[in-house]
């Protein structure tokens, strides 16, 4: 006798408790159709659906018997779990709900984002503009123009003039370089070791 009093009290202590973990809201039946919230809006995921169904000894409606709950009156403004969809009931038209539509309006996805997925989405986003902002910065860098200078081998670059020497010594004193734009030394700066030795060979034949 005493055991069952025990069991009887550790009960009456085990059903508050469960109460306050488990809010539920459950609407009135139409053709046996209800609505039930658990712990809040939209709390429920259709694999918690189907199971909560079965506490209640019943299943999840079909579109059919959700469409006949709805001719006798069946109407809320929440969106629910049926076989096959995501359906939300109105008999009269409301601007917040189902976009102010009225019968069985049906959902083409689903409103429980994860937000796994938000967040992973976030990121991708992140890191195609630093990669687009990274592209750019690189264009910039590398993107330098070039300008092409013929050197006589006479004098400054901008000074030069044809020799009084023969067109042939002219021609071989001819060096191509490519000087940055953007380079502050003087072109002078730029003679190569074939020139100077050419502008040499000038200098001796001029002398004999």
């Amino acid at each position: 006798m005493d055991k069952f009093w025990w069991h009887a009290a550790w009960g009456l202590c085990l059903v508050p408790l469960s109460l306050a973990q488990i809010d539920l809201n459950i609407t009135c039946r139409f053709a046996g159709v209800f609505h039930v919230e658990k712990n809040g809006r939209y709390s429920i995921s259709r694999t918690e659906a189907a199971d909560l169904c079965k506490a209640f000894n019943s299943t999840l409606p079909t579109m059919a018997q959700m469409e006949k709950a709805l001719s006798i009156g069946f109407e809320t403004c929440r969106y629910g779990f049926i076989e096959g969809h995501v359906v939300i009931p109105r008999i009269h038209p409301n601007s917040i709900c189902a976009a102010n539509n009225t019968g069985v309006s049906r959902m083409s996805f689903n409103l429980l984002i994860p937000e796994w997925l938000i967040i992973l989405a976030s990121l991708l986003a992140l890191a195609l503009i630093l990669a687009v902002c990274i592209a750019v910065n690189s264009r910039r860098r590398c993107g330098q123009k070039k300008k092409l200078v013929i050197n006589s081998g006479n004098g400054a670059v901008e000074d030069r003039k044809p020799s009084g020497l023969n067109g042939e010594a002219s021609k071989s004193q001819e060096m191509v370089h490519l000087v940055n734009k953007e380079s502050s030394e003087t072109p002078d700066q730029f003679m190569t070791a074939d020139e100077t030795r050419n502008l040499q060979n000038v200098d001796m034949k001029i002398g004999v």
